[in-house]
Protein backbone atom coordinates (compact mmCIF):
# COMPACT_ATOMS: atom_id res chain seq x y z
CA UNK A 1 0.00 0.00 0.00
CA UNK A 2 1.21 3.28 -0.63
CA UNK A 3 1.79 6.30 2.01
CA UNK A 4 -1.18 7.46 2.94
CA UNK A 5 -1.60 11.06 4.45
CA UNK A 6 -5.24 12.71 5.62
CA UNK A 7 -5.81 15.94 7.81
CA UNK A 8 -8.89 17.28 9.98
CA UNK A 9 -9.36 19.99 11.93
CA UNK A 10 -7.39 19.05 14.49
CA UNK A 11 -5.26 16.25 13.42
CA UNK A 12 -3.39 14.43 10.59
CA UNK A 13 -3.21 11.15 9.94
CA UNK A 14 -0.51 8.75 8.04
CA UNK A 15 1.07 5.86 7.24
CA UNK A 16 2.35 4.19 10.48
CA UNK A 17 6.37 3.84 9.98
CA UNK A 18 8.65 0.83 12.01
CA UNK A 19 10.14 5.03 13.09
CA UNK A 20 6.47 5.22 15.26
CA UNK A 21 7.44 2.15 17.21
CA UNK A 22 8.56 4.68 20.20
CA UNK A 23 8.35 4.32 23.82
CA UNK A 24 4.95 6.74 24.18
CA UNK A 25 3.69 3.43 21.78
CA UNK A 26 4.91 0.99 23.67
CA UNK A 27 3.44 2.28 26.99
CA UNK A 28 -0.06 2.57 25.15
CA UNK A 29 -0.04 -0.63 25.32
CA UNK A 30 1.42 -1.43 28.67
CA UNK A 31 -1.56 0.80 30.38
CA UNK A 32 -4.40 -1.31 31.63
CA UNK A 33 -7.07 1.40 30.98
CA UNK A 34 -5.68 1.87 27.28
CA UNK A 35 -5.39 -1.77 26.21
CA UNK A 36 -8.05 -4.32 28.11
CA UNK A 37 -10.00 -3.66 24.67
CA UNK A 38 -7.42 -3.75 22.43
CA UNK A 39 -6.82 -7.16 20.97
CA UNK A 40 -3.42 -6.85 19.67
CA UNK A 41 -2.30 -5.04 22.69
CA UNK A 42 0.23 -8.21 23.61
CA UNK A 43 2.65 -8.71 26.35
CA UNK A 44 5.61 -9.16 23.46
CA UNK A 45 4.22 -6.00 21.60
CA UNK A 46 3.37 -3.93 24.89
CA UNK A 47 7.83 -4.91 26.43
CA UNK A 48 9.70 -5.31 22.69
CA UNK A 49 10.05 -2.17 20.72
CA UNK A 50 11.44 -4.75 17.87
CA UNK A 51 8.09 -6.95 17.98
CA UNK A 52 6.33 -3.44 18.10
CA UNK A 53 8.09 -2.46 14.44
CA UNK A 54 7.64 -5.53 13.00
CA UNK A 55 4.01 -5.61 13.65
CA UNK A 56 3.74 -2.72 11.99
CA UNK A 57 5.79 -3.41 9.28
CA UNK A 58 3.28 -6.52 8.48
CA UNK A 59 0.47 -4.92 8.58
CA UNK A 60 2.19 -1.88 6.14
CA UNK A 61 2.91 -4.85 3.88
CA UNK A 62 -0.45 -6.13 3.65
CA UNK A 63 -2.43 -4.92 0.74
CA UNK A 64 -5.58 -5.35 2.52
CA UNK A 65 -4.51 -3.46 5.58
CA UNK A 66 -4.23 0.45 6.40
CA UNK A 67 -2.97 1.20 9.30
CA UNK A 68 -2.77 5.30 10.59
CA UNK A 69 -1.56 7.08 13.09
CA UNK A 70 -3.19 10.13 14.48
CA UNK A 71 -1.36 13.00 15.18
CA UNK A 72 -1.80 16.53 16.62
CA UNK A 73 -1.61 18.77 14.04
CA UNK A 74 -0.27 21.70 16.07
CA UNK A 75 2.40 19.95 17.80
CA UNK A 76 2.60 16.77 15.46
CA UNK A 77 2.20 14.67 18.67
CA UNK A 78 1.16 11.03 18.14
CA UNK A 79 -1.95 10.27 20.33
CA UNK A 80 -3.39 7.39 19.11
CA UNK A 81 -4.26 5.13 15.60
CA UNK A 82 -7.18 3.97 13.52
CA UNK A 83 -6.54 0.23 11.95
CA UNK A 84 -8.71 -1.42 8.71
CA UNK A 85 -8.12 -4.47 8.65
CA UNK A 86 -9.29 -6.50 6.79
CA UNK A 87 -10.24 -4.08 3.39
CA UNK A 88 -12.21 -5.86 1.12
CA UNK A 89 -12.73 -4.06 -1.92
CA UNK A 90 -14.71 -6.72 -3.98
CA UNK A 91 -17.13 -6.04 -1.40
CA UNK A 92 -16.73 -2.31 -0.18
CA UNK A 93 -15.47 -2.99 3.25
CA UNK A 94 -13.41 -2.07 6.36
CA UNK A 95 -13.27 -3.36 9.24
CA UNK A 96 -11.96 -0.68 12.20
CA UNK A 97 -10.10 -0.70 14.94
CA UNK A 98 -8.85 2.75 16.99
CA UNK A 99 -6.52 3.49 19.85
CA UNK A 100 -6.71 6.81 21.11
CA UNK A 101 -3.63 5.78 23.28
CA UNK A 102 -3.18 9.55 24.63
CA UNK A 103 -5.62 9.57 27.80
CA UNK A 104 -5.86 13.74 27.81
CA UNK A 105 -7.67 13.21 24.17
CA UNK A 106 -10.50 10.59 25.20
CA UNK A 107 -13.88 12.17 25.14
CA UNK A 108 -12.90 15.02 23.00
CA UNK A 109 -14.77 14.01 19.72
CA UNK A 110 -11.59 12.62 18.43
CA UNK A 111 -13.41 9.65 17.19
CA UNK A 112 -15.79 11.18 14.74
CA UNK A 113 -13.89 13.29 13.36
CA UNK A 114 -11.28 10.89 12.37
CA UNK A 115 -13.94 8.66 11.13
CA UNK A 116 -15.34 11.31 8.99
CA UNK A 117 -12.39 12.06 7.08
CA UNK A 118 -11.05 8.37 6.60
CA UNK A 119 -14.25 7.70 5.42
CA UNK A 120 -14.35 10.06 3.33
CA UNK A 121 -10.70 8.97 1.96
CA UNK A 122 -11.98 5.31 1.88
CA UNK A 123 -15.08 5.69 -0.34
CA UNK A 124 -12.72 8.42 -2.96
CA UNK A 125 -9.63 6.11 -3.01
CA UNK A 126 -10.80 2.62 -2.59
CA UNK A 127 -14.45 2.48 -2.83
CA UNK A 128 -15.41 1.56 0.55
CA UNK A 129 -19.43 2.02 1.39
CA UNK A 130 -19.05 0.08 4.83
CA UNK A 131 -17.26 -0.06 7.92
CA UNK A 132 -17.88 -2.54 10.53
CA UNK A 133 -16.24 -2.58 14.06
CA UNK A 134 -16.83 -4.78 17.29
CA UNK A 135 -16.55 -3.22 20.46
CA UNK A 136 -16.37 -4.89 24.08
CA UNK A 137 -20.35 -4.75 25.51
CA UNK A 138 -18.52 -2.92 28.96
CA UNK A 139 -16.79 -0.17 26.98
CA UNK A 140 -19.92 1.92 27.21
CA UNK A 141 -17.67 4.95 26.03
CA UNK A 142 -17.21 3.62 22.95
CA UNK A 143 -20.13 2.20 22.00
CA UNK A 144 -21.54 6.50 22.85
CA UNK A 145 -18.91 7.60 20.84
CA UNK A 146 -19.42 5.43 17.54
CA UNK A 147 -23.32 6.09 17.68
CA UNK A 148 -21.92 9.83 17.84
CA UNK A 149 -20.06 8.93 14.47
CA UNK A 150 -23.15 7.67 12.67
CA UNK A 151 -22.48 3.77 13.36
CA UNK A 152 -25.65 1.79 14.36
CA UNK A 153 -25.73 -1.65 16.23
CA UNK A 154 -26.54 -4.31 13.54
CA UNK A 155 -24.86 -8.20 13.15
CA UNK A 156 -24.13 -7.59 9.55
CA UNK A 157 -22.82 -10.24 6.71
CA UNK A 158 -19.97 -12.16 6.44
CA UNK A 159 -18.92 -10.13 9.92
CA UNK A 160 -21.51 -11.71 12.38
CA UNK A 161 -21.06 -11.66 15.77
CA UNK A 162 -21.42 -15.05 17.98
CA UNK A 163 -19.46 -13.66 21.18
CA UNK A 164 -21.55 -12.38 23.57
CA UNK A 165 -19.29 -9.71 25.22
CA UNK A 166 -18.56 -8.14 21.50
CA UNK A 167 -21.39 -5.79 20.00
CA UNK A 168 -21.59 -5.43 16.54
CA UNK A 169 -21.93 -2.03 14.75
CA UNK A 170 -21.29 -0.87 11.34
CA UNK A 171 -21.84 2.71 9.32
CA UNK A 172 -22.30 3.11 6.28
CA UNK A 173 -20.47 5.85 4.13
CA UNK A 174 -21.49 8.88 2.98
CA UNK A 175 -19.18 11.35 2.01
CA UNK A 176 -18.92 14.50 4.67
CA UNK A 177 -17.39 17.42 5.27
CA UNK A 178 -15.09 17.33 7.89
Amino acid sequence: MFPIYIESERFFLRTLTVDDATNTYQSWLRDPETNKYILSATDSTANNLSILAKYISEKNNNDNVIFLGIFTRNNSRHIGNIKFEPIERKNSIAIMGILIGESSWRGKGLAQEILNVTSNWLYSNIGITKIGLRVDHQNSAAIRAYLKAGFIIENWGIYRVEDKDAIPMVRCIEVRNS
